[in-house]
């Protein structure tokens, strides 16, 4: 859709104009689920990087809210170029946490626009939160429950929620509990790596969503790509409620 491309920012760099070029291609069950998408849904992109996916959402369904969340301060600069006149976009630079946490997030060594990798440390290895770590930032880990009730109450609760963060995938699930059992919350999209795939489909399920089968059995489903990848241990999981 070239019409995604009006709101390039003009300073983009390599690996932003990768995240363009594939947006499409790279993940094609996420393009179907945001089609999906009906007037006044609300949707929440955990872990937004630049917020491409929150830009298409916005565009194809301009009715709807797109909460957009992310933590790495030069992607959500980004982000805020690209979204510039779409008003149903709402950023918050967080983390999405189990708990409401101060804690450093540790930036990727590739610190270019558009790029993944970042860690929230919420202090449990004993460091202090007050002194900043080389190559972090202080940041606040949010729940995703405490954001709607507590600090955006003006927000409504989201009707789907795309999950895609690079540590803390469990933490943050159980931190939107409350938003998964609500009765209008629609579907949930989220990446887990192998070592948690179990844990993240035990835990999605006792909220009583299931895996949407048609949308997972897309033939050009992502995760054949990482399944035949040696080096790739993450896969895209789509739930619906059941």
């Amino acid at each position: 859709m070239l019409f995604l491309h009006n709101n390039k920012p003009p300073n983009y760099m390599d690996l932003v104009d990768w995240r363009w070029d594939t947006l499409l291609t790279k993940e094609p069950e996420t393009i179907a689920w945001l089609d999906t998408l009906q007037p006044g849904d609300v949707l929440v992109d955990g872990g937004a990087n630049i917020g491409l996916y929150a830009t298409y959402a916005a565009k194809i369904q301009p009715e709807a809210l797109i909460i957009a969340i992310e933590p790495h301060p030069i992607n959500v600069a980004t982000m805020y170029q690209i979204i510039e006149g779409l008003p149903n976009v709402f950023v918050i630079n967080a983390c999405l946490t189990e708990h409401d946490v101060l804690g450093h997030f540790l930036l990727p060594e590739d610190n270019r626009p558009g790029n993944a990798g970042g860690v929230f440390n919420d202090h449990k290895l004993g460091i202090n939160p007050y002194y900043l770590w080389p190559g972090s930032v202080i940041t606040q880990g949010l729940s995703l429950d405490s954001i709607i009730m507590r600090y955006c109450s003006r927000l409504p609760w989201p009707t789907h929620i795309k999950l895609d963060i690079d540590d803390g995938t469990i933490g943050a699930l159980k931190g939107m509990g409350i938003c998964l059992l609500r009765g209008n919350f629609k579907s949930l999209l989220v990446e887990v790596t192998d070592n948690i795939l179990e844990e993240a489909v035990r835990l999605i399920t006792s909220y009583g969503l299931l895996l949407d089968e048609q949308l997972m059995s897309l033939p050009d489903h992502s995760n054949h790509r990482r399944k035949a990848d040696p080096n790739n241990h993450t896969k895209n999981l789509i739930f619906k409620k059941g």
